[in-house]
């Protein structure tokens, strides 16, 4: 069997409504080199391992891990990177699928031309459960067909992960073991060590093409991932803890645009639940050198008076 030129990876966990729509989206891509697909399955309750199973009959270049025991999104990211042979790597989440079957073809076209840069991402459609019809794109037409930088992240804004394309960092032991960083940071929040680790290593681009669906779940369900569990306050304050890790780890790197866009979406949800208490316990763990950089108070100020009335109204 030839070596994969690409490696889809996935993680996946309680997702047997959705994973088997994720690997035919995956199967039905037209490309001119072979691909594997790697699947690092989190200790799932529900049938989500059985039907992966069935693929990997049929297909042998599919192949699945199995952990023991949940081991959070970062850990499990990392172990099923570290499966990819490939010389490029691509993302699918278990729940989402790919709508564009030349997905794999483009990107990686793209890196073979621009050997400048160390990843390319796409455009992504936001849809509900099942529907067909897009509610936003992701990213916004202004962060398309151009460079994604280091500074824009800084700011505040994010790169689309979802889809993501990037040179096999993880075949190289010097920068898989930078990228093991992530799991270090949080046990809980993959995706703004990721995105930083990925800027602080190379050149990212954004191309316009919708290639991408990011499923966003509406229906009523007992979900016990981390969305679900982690919802509100419980959220924010893992998302402060993480980045006054990352402050630790990078004290070259101003951080101030994150904190600011955190604090900012969060104080609209201890607004919506009263918890304004728990929002200002929160905001005092935040390192000194942020508190000196006025952080919370500029995250505040951020929200539109007009939104933080509409959310108090509807309270």
């Amino acid at each position: 069997m030839q070596e994969p030129y690409v490696s889809v990876f996935m993680t996946t966990y309680d997702h047997e409504d959705y994973i088997a729509e994720a690997l035919d989206s995956v199967l039905c891509q037209k490309a001119s080199f072979p691909f594997e697909i790697c699947i690092s399955d989190d200790h799932s309750h529900d049938r989500t391992c059985e039907i992966i199973k069935e693929y990997c009959r049929k297909y042998s270049f599919i192949r699945l891990n199995e952990n023991s025991e949940n081991l959070g999104i970062p850990r499990n990211t990392f172990l099923v990177r570290s499966m990819c042979r490939g010389k490029y790597i691509v993302d699918l989440q278990g729940d989402d699928y790919w709508i564009d079957e030349y997905k794999i073809e483009k990107q990686a076209r793209f890196l073979d031309e621009h050997p400048e840069y160390i990843a390319v991402t796409t455009a992504c459609e936001v849809r509900a459960d099942n529907d067909k019809k897009a509610l936003s794109v992701t990213p916004a037409e202004k962060y398309c067909d151009r460079e994604f930088t280091l500074q824009d992240f800084l700011n505040g804004d994010d790169f689309q992960f979802g889809g993501i394309m990037m040179r096999n960092v993880y075949a190289n032991p010097e920068t898989r073991d930078f990228f093991a960083l992530m799991p270090q940071m949080s046990d809980y929040i993959d995706d703004l060590t990721d995105e930083l680790l990925l800027h602080l290593t190379g050149r990212t681009y954004t191309m316009s093409d919708r290639t991408a669906v990011y499923r966003i779940r509406v229906q009523e369900r007992n979900d016990h991932n981390y969305t679900s569990i982690n919802r509100g306050i419980i959220n924010f304050r893992k998302h402060i803890d993480l980045l006054n890790n990352l402050g630790e780890q990078f004290p070259d790197i101003d951080l101030s645009g994150r904190y600011v866009k955190t604090i900012g979406l969060s104080f609209l949800t201890a607004v919506k639940y009263r918890q304004l208490k728990e929002f200002n316990v929160i905001c005092d763990s935040i390192s000194a050198r942020y508190r000196r950089k006025h952080v919370k108070w500029r995250g505040i100020v951020s929200v539109p008076r007009h939104i933080i009335s509409r959310v108090i109204n509807k309270r």
